[in-house]
């Protein structure tokens, strides 16, 4: 489940880019190339001629460059998705350890302020001072 949701957001995010700006700017570019080529024919056509023989050397060099760049978007595709099932599995171990830990951090926190209560009855200062003779004193202890 968590690998197709990966994939998903992925895919969205491709199709966003190639209908924004990437269609438009590969509609002027070829425009550009083949009406470069054309007022070249007709200004010089030896010159064009000679340069036409590297268009096939482009294409292949182009070819290439697409298949490249295919191929590592399905590996980062695929990198993308284990990342996003490690982190959902991440999160889903700290929430149920966290939930598990809840009822003892509440129990740690009502006992500690238990001991600050206990410890502040301790230390505190009495009002009847017991070595002291004036007042009223017991005869024998015994």
């Amino acid at each position: 489940m968590e690998v197709a949701i990966g994939r998903m957001f992925g895919d969205t995010i491709l199709i966003q880019e190639a209908i924004g700006e990437k269609a438009g700017k590969f509609i002027q570019f070829m425009s550009t190339f083949i009406g470069g080529f054309i007022i070249a024919f007709c200004k010089g056509w030896h010159l064009s001629l000679v340069s036409r023989a590297c268009i096939p050397a482009l294409i292949i060099a182009g070819g290439s460059m697409s298949l490249l760049m295919m191929k590592m978007w399905s590996q980062g595709q695929v990198a993308y998705a284990e990342a996003g099932y490690v982190v959902e599995q991440t999160i889903g171990a700290i929430r149920m350890i966290t939930g598990t830990e809840s009822p003892c951090i509440n129990a740690f926190a009502a006992g500690q302020a238990a001991v600050c209560k206990m410890f502040e009855a301790i230390e505190r200062k009495p009002n009847i001072d017991t070595y002291d003779g004036r007042g009223i004193v017991l005869e024998d202890m015994s």
